[in-house]
């Protein structure tokens, strides 16, 4: 079975692995010069560039940042809306879905759906995975 396109050339391991770096850098960091952007881009055969805008796809569908009046980019793909669609406010799905696929890339095994995504056992930590607690308690006086 050919792996599942949306129509941008972008299949659903390398758009699950953008959004994973999505939520783990600011959005105003979500440049082409960013070195986390660059490893992303490195690890899927892309530009920096196309991580880039990959990343912006999925500023136009985050609420924190619309409550921020800033909006990502307007013309988004489909791949990014049907992945944020799956993943959003179930992201411990996501970072486990985001960890399979960098634990086989690490281990140099190339994936199916896309041939362009091998990466030597050298390469392994591509997008660090987070460390330390997940959540914390805050008290806000409003």
């Amino acid at each position: 079975m050919p792996p599942e396109r949306y129509g941008d050339d972008w299949s659903r391991d390398e758009t699950i692995l953008a959004l994973y770096l999505y939520c783990q850098i600011p959005f105003s960091k979500t440049k082409a010069g960013n070195p986390e952007v660059i490893k992303l881009a490195a690890l899927l055969g892309r530009t920096p560039a196309s991580i880039a805008r990959k990343l912006g796809n999925f500023g136009a569908f985050d609420p924190l940042l619309a409550k921020q009046g800033i909006s990502g980019l307007t013309h988004t793909g489909k791949a990014a809306r049907l992945i944020w669609e799956e993943f959003n406010n179930r992201w411990e799905a996501l970072v486990e879905q985001s960890g399979l696929l960098l634990a086989s890339l690490a281990q140099g095994v190339p994936r199916l759906e896309n041939p362009r995504m091998t990466v030597g056992p050298s390469e392994e930590t591509i997008i660090a995975p987070p460390d330390g607690p997940s959540e914390r308690i805050a008290r806000v006086s409003v």
